[in-house]
């Protein structure tokens, strides 16, 4: 909670007023009034040894010493990160020895990797891959998952705007991009919620594709000529996410847009967004918790790479979960959603149909909405 410490955890904590350590493993919050996200910021918090940050200091990324079932062996970065089993783990030994990491950004290749026994789980299997999955010794797992979105960077002209924002979400055919891009593989999304999250409306429905509406609300927000812009994207962090990002800068230049794409590997990708350089881009929405998702990015604190200020959303954040009953903090996050639709921080696109490819001899995984691999109940039989 030290600003000092730059923890991008620190905004969802901010309703902690005292930590109290009562023995080696308990200790007492106390909280500035009700508080209903409490429980899910500190299971989704990631805790580090303190001696060995101090000890590390900037290199602490490349030598983590966390509290999980596996502890850290090496990370070759582009090539592999290797994980073994902690003998000394508190709860359940892990059932796996060794697990091997590695990136892979071209889908062809996982399959052939998995279907060799190369490797025993794979995810991001494209539709028209599934096919060459399906075979004894191999099987696919399936799941509605992460949501994916363009988000704006609100700070940088033209996206200050709320109208050109609004404008985007018309101009481009989402349902067109599920249809042939993903081959079915996506589920429309609304607004900043899917189904099963806290504030979900099935009333509230998707900005229509209306090309001549973009055009109107750009002419208004003074861009009757369009403008130019570079709209960034992963290559090979989520199914199709090239295909999409250049079907996405299609349709904009369809309208009168210039806009130029930059699809690059996701290390390249995601230092452009750290350092606020980007104007747009495809990105996901992985945690399935409102309580955590809402704050985490529309208040201040949470994720500045977006810079989105609206001042009813972030009162109705914070009255939501200050509220805990359940039913009610529902129709306060509805009401935000609303106003999130309204006043559109992103473009909105889809939950992404998340398909993992693994050997039959992989036993005990179960494939997430919030897309985390978690090796602890993980084994292989013989």
């Amino acid at each position: 909670m030290d600003p000092n410490t730059k923890n991008p955890q620190a905004a969802l904590l901010k309703p902690v007023t005292s930590v109290k350590v009562l023995d080696d493993s308990t200790i007492e919050l106390v909280t500035d009034g009700p508080y209903a996200a409490l429980l899910p910021v500190l299971y989704d918090a990631v805790m580090m040894s303190p001696s060995a940050v101090k000890a590390a200091g900037e290199a602490v990324a490349k030598k983590p010493v966390g509290t999980g079932p596996y502890r850290f062996v090496e990370w070759v970065p582009g090539e592999r990160l290797v994980m073994e089993a902690n003998p000394d783990y508190w709860g359940d030994k892990p059932k796996l020895q060794r697990i091997t990491w590695k990136p892979v950004p071209e889908a062809s290749t996982r399959v052939v990797a998995l279907r060799t026994g190369d490797a025993d789980l794979i995810g991001g299997v494209p539709p028209q891959l599934e096919a060459q999955i399906n075979e004894p010794d191999a099987k696919l797992a399936k799941v509605q998952g992460i949501m994916m979105t363009v988000i704006f960077n609100a700070a940088k002209k033209p996206f200050d705007d709320s109208r050109v924002r609004q404008a985007l979400n018309y101009a481009v055919n989402v349902d067109e991009i599920i249809q042939f891009v993903m081959g079915g593989a996506g589920y429309r999304l609304a607004s900043a919620t899917k189904p099963g999250m806290l504030g979900y409306d099935p009333d509230l429905k998707p900005y229509p594709y209306d090309p001549e509406k973009a055009k109107q609300l750009l002419a208004e927000a003074g861009y009757p000529n369009g403008f130019e812009a570079t709209f960034d994207g992963p290559s090979g962090r989520y199914i199709n996410d090239k295909a999409v990002s250049e079907a996405i800068v299609g349709q904009l230049n369809k309208i009168g847009l210039r806009i130029t794409p930059n699809v690059v590997e996701w290390n390249n990708f995601v230092q452009k967004v750290i350092k606020q350089e980007s104007q747009f881009f495809l990105i996901a929405q992985i945690d399935p918790t409102t309580e955590i998702a809402f704050p985490r990015t529309y208040l201040p604190g949470g994720a500045l790479y977006q810079n989105y200020q609206n001042k009813d959303v972030a009162d109705l954040i914070q009255r939501g979960n200050r509220t805990l009953d359940r039913a009610e903090r529902d129709k306060i996050f509805r009401q935000a959603n609303q106003v999130l639709y309204n006043d559109p921080p992103w473009l909105f696109l889809y939950a992404q149909q998340d398909v993992y490819g693994l050997r039959s001899r992989l036993q005990g995984f179960e494939p997430r909405t919030d897309s985390y691999i978690i090796p602890g109940p993980l084994s292989v039989s013989a």
